[in-house]
């Protein structure tokens, strides 16, 4: 609440508060701004790394957890060099050109001076990961190398392109180039926190929730119940030859969709279960959770994966 007033107090009053009143509604947003960072950052790590959380369940060892600080300093270095960005862009509009050059040059900094500790930072957070988080991350999840190149590649052009377009040729700096800049940092953040998100796979909550919000303590009582009948919310608890394509469905809804969409323009099943027979696809449920760490182990019976089978190798 403090942040959205505070925007709006400091965008109407633009010369009509004094210069030492309007800079501090400026300060109270960045202030409201930063603990909203904050919050999340407990939020978002928590999930990542729970750390003994697990074990205790205690509020404060969730919030503040293992990659809690790295995580903040990374993000908020991150921020600042976005803030260069937007100046760069805000710069470009300036007619003034001694204002602009300078607007230019002040914004370099502030590419310059947190890139530094923004990549100690990385290293940071990096070390912090439990190993078998990093070795996720690092080595099993198919993938993952695109949005690695993709952070390298948008950092580098970050400050090598900031660099040279702030210092070396400032009054070459136009809205295009300003606003592809701003782009590039866009997909920084990007690339980073899609990298956080496959970190995860197969949890949400890593080694508490699998991604189909199964708690990994209750995967044996639904493997044997099935997951029709332990579902809270499931229109067909029993497989039948008449029901058996609207049964697989649901165990699809139950189980897949929340990583995997019917159509969808991303992570489409359908893109991949078309190219294999249906054999392959029963071999895909028997590797979850073992040759395809990134899965959560398929939970169901056997005759809930032969309904799911049959469902997928019909689409």
């Amino acid at each position: 609440m403090g942040e959205i007033v505070s925007l709006f107090i400091y965008y109407y009053t633009f010369g009509r508060l004094s210069d030492r009143d309007h800079l501090l509604m400026g300060w109270i947003y960045f202030a409201c701004a930063w603990m909203s960072l904050f919050i999340i950052n407990g939020i978002i790590d928590f999930m990542l790394t729970p750390g003994s959380w697990v074990e205790t369940g205690g509020f404060w060892v969730a919030f503040f957890n293992p990659t809690f600080w790295p995580a903040l300093f990374f993000r908020t270095f991150l921020a600042l060099i976005i803030t260069g960005l937007f100046g760069f862009v805000t710069a470009s509009f300036q007619k003034d050109q001694d204002l602009r050059l300078a607007m230019l040059r002040f914004c370099a900094k502030w590419l310059v001076i947190p890139f530094v500790f923004f990549l100690a930072s990385a290293w940071w957070y990096r070390a912090a990961l439990p190993p078998h988080v990093e070795e996720m991350i690092f080595q099993r999840l198919p993938g993952m190398q695109n949005f690695f190149v993709l952070f390298a590649a948008c950092s580098s052009l970050i400050i090598i392109g900031g660099l040279i377009m702030a210092i070396r040729m400032p009054a070459r700096v136009n809205r295009g180039i300003a606003l592809v800049m701003l782009i590039i940092g866009l997909a920084t953040i990007g690339s980073f926190e899609f990298i956080r998100e496959l970190g995860r796979k197969p949890f949400i909550i890593n080694d508490y929730m699998y991604s189909n919000s199964i708690l990994k303590k209750d995967m044996p009582r639904v493997a044997a119940h099935g997951v029709l009948m332990e579902a809270k919310w499931a229109q067909h608890r029993r497989i039948t030859d008449e029901n058996r394509y609207a049964a697989g469905r649901e165990i699809f809804t139950l189980l897949c969709q929340s990583c995997h969409s019917l159509g969808g323009p991303m992570n489409d099943i359908a893109e991949q279960t078309g190219r294999v027979s249906k054999k392959e696809i029963d071999l895909t449920f028997v590797n979850m959770g073992e040759r395809l760490p990134y899965m959560p182990p398929f939970v169901g019976n056997e005759q809930e994966k032969a309904a799911l089978v049959e469902f997928l190798y019909s689409r």
